[in-house]
């Protein structure tokens, strides 16, 4: 008899044991899944990435990050395609359903950058990736299964660094390189078409008086404004490029006559013939 108990109390400590180093473990693994998920969010808020899925027309999971860049209310769990892109403007909601249906229609991956505007009218820009998932004997379900991430500053920073290769800083207008790629582009298409183009250079006379006299900044108001008056005579179609200090040059495409060419030099000079207001003065 005291056998029996013994054994039996043995047996309940054990089970107690092993209760107790279950609950631990489950505790343990609560910890660790939380703070990955911590973890997770972080990394998402630092780069801008969210995460999706969808499945049968909705969304069926979007993460904390991805609700941010889509602006989406808390209480949308599930949000269709309507629901998610509420933030967009008719366009580019139309944009992005048609890049989600059609990978899920033609089981293709994403990888694109696409361009959005919001209803306020902010534009955006957003990396889209996505892999496609099927299941079923058949392959007839599929999922999407992806990533969103904001990247409208790196999109910033690449015009700024495109627009200072190719732009002269100070007037805004294109600079050398560029003016002779349109040049090469312009010389090939009237070659094809077998039509004609005209170049102009203009040269500002006693231009280094000005900086010796008036200063460096007056050179420099002088230069922003003469490229204003050059650009203001020709047509949205031509080009004017800074080429060098105090030198401009005008491509004009389509120069059906020289007396065309003639007229825009004229025009050119009468306006740089009018007086120019310096520092105030």
């Amino acid at each position: 008899m005291r056998i029996a108990s013994l054994t039996g109390y043995l047996l309940s400590a054990v089970l107690l044991v092993l209760r107790y180093r279950q609950l631990a473990n489950n505790q343990l693994l609560r910890t660790i899944i939380f703070h990955n998920e911590r973890f997770l969010r972080a990394v998402e808020t630092v780069s801008r990435v969210g995460g999706w899925r969808w499945s049968c027309g909705r969304f069926t999971e979007v993460s904390e990050q991805a609700r941010e860049i889509m602006q989406l209310r808390k209480n949308q769990s599930s949000p269709d395609m309507a629901e998610f892109s509420q933030s967009l403007d008719a366009q580019s909601h139309q944009t992005l359903e048609n890049c989600i249906r059609n990978a899920a229609r033609h089981l293709q991956r994403i990888d694109q950058e696409i361009e959005l505007r919001r209803t306020t009218g902010e534009v955006f820009w957003l990396h889209l990736k996505a892999e496609v998932l099927t299941f079923g004997s058949d392959h007839s379900h599929v999922e999407l299964v992806g990533a969103i991430q904001d990247v409208s500053q790196q999109k910033k920073a690449d015009q700024l660094i495109e627009y200072q290769v190719n732009y002269d800083l100070m007037t805004g207008v294109p600079n050398r390189a560029l003016f002779h790629d349109r040049l090469l582009s312009a010389l090939m298409s009237a070659s094809r078409r077998s039509t004609r183009l005209a170049v102009l250079f203009i040269d500002l006379d006693n231009f280094k008086s000005v900086n010796d006299n008036l200063g460096y900044d007056a050179g420099d108001e002088l230069l922003v404004e003469s490229a204003k008056r050059i650009r203001a005579c020709i047509r949205s179609v031509d080009t004017v490029g800074r080429y060098s200090g105090d030198e401009f040059v005008a491509l004009l495409v389509d120069v059906f006559s020289v007396s065309v060419a003639s007229r825009i030099a004229d025009s050119m000079v009468n306006a740089m013939r009018e007086p120019f207001e310096l520092n105030g003065r």
